[in-house]
């Protein structure tokens, strides 16, 4: 039953966050259109939100069968609802810094020039590759912190080679749930 519950409570957490984005985005709209919004967002991103804890559950709990670490399948179902956020969390901390860090380093970089649209867009086009890089980085290292932190206040026994399992376990569940056509090369 708790399982049930658990799961129930981040679905609606889901539901509310996605609301009060949507309400955010769109603050010209009425109520009730928002709420429309919300709800066919969460038609179509249903299956991935269901579909995800148990992809992350099944890799987080044969590698602590692997690491012969104790930890309860409660704790791993926790940790695997937990994820779910922390993917979205990194996504939206990783596009965050690359565009801030990258827009500083490209007005640095071409500050003197006068570029029309097109030689903009060609330059970002080259930094593509590297972008992506720095992307599944940056979702890595938050991802570590982030599981880091949430195990501490969960309790779980974990080691350090748990945390880069479980945080290449993110990266690779990002890429195939949210980025299928990724390539870290142009």
């Amino acid at each position: 039953m708790k399982y049930i519950i658990t799961a129930l409570i981040a679905i609606l957490v889901i539901l509310i966050f996605s609301f009060i984005l949507t309400a955010t985005i769109n603050k010209g709209k009425s109520f009730k259109e928002n709420l429309k919004i919300t709800f066919m967002f969460s038609l179509v991103m249903l299956p991935i939100i269901l579909l995800l804890p148990v992809s992350l559950f099944a890799t987080f709990k044969a590698s602590t069968v692997m690491l012969s670490l104790d930890v309860s399948n409660y704790q791993i179902f926790l940790l695997s609802i937990i994820g779910l956020f922390i993917i979205f969390i990194c996504d939206f901390v990783s596009k965050q810094l690359i565009t801030t860090i990258g827009t500083n380093m490209l007005s640095k970089k071409y500050s003197n020039e006068d570029l029309s649209e097109a030689q903009m867009m060609e330059i970002i086009s080259k930094k593509q590759a590297n972008i992506k890089i720095w992307n599944v980085v940056i979702i890595f290292l938050a991802s570590l912190l982030l599981y880091m932190i949430s195990m501490v206040v969960i309790s779980i026994e974990f080691t350090g080679l748990f945390l880069v399992i479980i945080s290449i376990i993110n990266i690779l569940n990002y890429q195939l749930f949210f980025r299928s056509s990724y390539k870290t090369a142009s």
